[in-house]
């Protein structure tokens, strides 16, 4: 299983790379043709989205949990057709509704939440309105995904979707050259690919669950046995969404669109870390967790448990050392040194970078509850903190600015890996969290980042480098000493290396 799963996470990784890599390579060409404030819109676009992901939690994630539990039983039948077709249809209902609110909203957003100065009201609210069809494209992916993540097709999901994503990056970035330099232009293109891959991925799911009839019922079983799950993680969505999405709303309504450019940039700086990272793992640990709960195998759950921790902290904690320490060199190697109404963000990155280190390393644990059907701790977490959060951005954001934001990104993440850990701990896995939290976690990315802060120190004061030269000499040192202290990581990354070379030699696991 081992082998296995070091396959798929290679290929995940491997896509999600190439994913991120064209969005390093091709925002600032976006940026170039459409101005800075087109790019603010596209950032207001992922808002948007962002804001709409809650509606996709009540489907999804029992998708993927109710397949990923056949799959672990072998029991993958005629039954699952149908209960893929009730949530093909729910997700398909929900998007439509989606697009015409936004459609229907997009006078009031023009008007009320964007600050826009070269412009025109009327531009901005017919580039609202095409973001509602794109949401819409976009929505039937969701439930394809999850379906294909829970029977554990992980090579064909990601090879679909890197493929997808190549052609929405260099067709958007041919249009905007050749057809128009318009954001209007590039988000009909990139309806048109959304679309393209919710094909190829149902196609794929079909073929995976073999139906012998196109014809099904609808599967009332899955809203009666699934909603209270259902409920939870709707829940947990629509408070995840208020605590991830309520600044940059607030920012753009506080800000001028281009200081909402800057500071949506700085998210998206940091989330190459979750690109390349969390999605990859969380895509499989989600369905693996649910696959040795149904099997009520503890130990092997424990293990894996804490090898994914390890694999996690390996790969984010030496780019999220060079986004804080480097985070002004690094913008200005992506975008230019010169690039015009960006300066702020290297200011909002090292906050946002640091939460979301946190947050990545809390994703683990919140897919060990998912998997064991347990939503009631983060409903509560999240209901607990929401109102002081939103109460800090209501009254900082005005007067210090989007700073505000990026440092209470950074507090909510930290709160919770300081109070939920332990909470969880007392009822799943019990006796795995101090060495969850000080020997996988904690005491690795704590002497990390000091060891990127020394190391800072000396490139720029005593033996001074090329900042770049630097911060690569760095993270290669921060990333040898964590695999020598993580050896289930450690481990892995000598499998996926074995995947893609010609030896044939077996790994032993430590």
């Amino acid at each position: 299983m081992k082998q296995s799963l070091s396959l798929d996470l290679a290929a995940s990784v491997l896509g999600k790379c190439l994913t991120g890599g064209l969005l390093f390579l091709f925002t600032p060409i976006y940026i170039s043709q459409m101005g800075v404030e087109a790019y603010g819109l596209l950032g207001f676009f992922a808002v948007l989205l962002g804001s709409c992901m809650f509606l996709d939690q009540a489907i999804s994630p029992v998708v993927s949990h109710r397949f990923a539990k056949a799959n672990a039983h072998r029991v993958v039948t005629a039954d699952l057709w149908s209960t893929f077709r009730t949530a093909e249809a729910l997700a398909l209902v929900v998007g439509v509704l989606i697009a015409l609110a936004i459609v229907t909203a997009a006078p009031w957003i023009a008007d009320t939440m964007l600050n826009a100065k070269t412009m025109t009201p009327k531009r901005v609210q017919s580039t609202v309105q095409l973001m509602g069809l794109l949401v819409a494209a976009q929505w039937p992916s969701l439930v394809y995904g999850a379906a294909l993540a829970g029977l554990g097709d992980q090579l064909a999901m990601n090879v679909l979707r890197t493929g997808a994503a190549l052609l929405q990056w260099l067709g958007g970035a041919l249009v905007l050259s050749f057809v128009s330099a318009s954001i209007e232009a590039l988000l009909l293109w990139q309806t048109f690919c959304f679309v393209l891959q919710a094909v190829l991925l149902r196609r794929r799911v079909k073929r995976k669950l073999t139906p012998t009839a196109e014809s099904v019922g609808w599967n009332w079983e899955l809203l009666r046995d699934g909603w209270r799950f259902s409920a939870g993680t709707l829940l947990i969505g629509i408070t995840g969404t208020i605590l991830t999405q309520a600044d940059k709303v607030l920012v753009s309504k506080m800000a001028s669109l281009g200081d909402f450019a800057a500071y949506s940039l700085s998210f998206t700086v940091a989330s190459f870390v979750g690109v390349f990272v969390a999605q990859p793992v969380m895509a499989i640990a989600f369905p693996l967790f649910t696959h040795l709960t149904a099997r009520g195998d503890e130990e092997i759950l424990t293990r894996e448990y804490r090898r994914w921790t390890q694999v996690v902290v390996l790969v984010i904690t030496p780019p999220v050392g060079a986004l804080i320490f480097y985070s002004h060199d690094i913008l200005a190697l992506w975008l230019g040194s010169g690039r015009v109404g960006l300066e702020a963000a290297e200011h909002y990155v090292p906050w946002i970078a640091l939460g979301t280190m946190f947050n990545i390393l809390m994703m683990l644990p919140f897919n060990l509850q998912l998997a064991h059907g347990w939503t009631s701790l983060s409903v509560v977490k999240n209901l607990f903190i929401l109102p002081i959060f939103l109460a800090v951005l209501w009254w900082g954001i005005p007067h210090w600015g989007p700073i505000v934001g990026a440092a209470a990104w950074l507090s909510i993440n930290a709160t919770y890996y300081l109070v939920e850990v332990p909470l969880m701990h007392r009822r799943l896995l019990r006796g795995s969290m101090w060495h969850w939290w000080l020997l996988d976690t904690g005491l690795p990315c704590l002497g990390s980042l000091l060891l990127f802060w020394a190391l800072h120190a000396v490139f720029t004061t005593w033996f001074p480098l090329p900042a770049l030269l630097g911060c690569g000499i760095s993270t290669l040192v921060v990333a040898s000493s964590l695999l020598l202290v993580l050896p289930e990581g450690r481990w892995t990354v000598k499998t996926m290396l074995r995947r893609f070379t010609p030896s044939t030699a077996t790994a032993s696991s430590p």
